[in-house]
């Protein structure tokens, strides 16, 4: 089957992601370097990086979170290539 992004180019190859509710359980109580992360979701970004994806993260996190999410990232092995904290909510 033929990819119908393979002509696009980079743009068409991305993939934008968004962290809690989709790779991060939330918790109530906002703790978010206890949260767990979503079963699956490691290794789905694991495929779609090796088919050639760039993988983009999401978050409305304030940017005084930015080494405690790249550090929850890290623990629980997500590969991704950019990061962008504080997006519109």
């Amino acid at each position: 089957m033929k990819d119908p992004n393979a002509s696009q180019g980079q743009e068409g190859r991305t993939v934008r992601v968004d962290i809690d509710g989709v790779l991060a359980v939330p918790r109530a109580d906002l703790d978010y370097a206890s949260c767990e992360a979503v079963p699956g979701a490691v290794a789905a970004l694991r495929r779609l990086r090796a088919r050639g994806f760039v993988v983009v993260l999401f978050t409305g996190r304030h940017f005084n979170r930015l080494s405690e999410t790249k550090e929850w990232l890290a623990r629980h092995g997500f590969e991704y290539d950019h990061l962008v904290l504080g997006k519109p909510t």
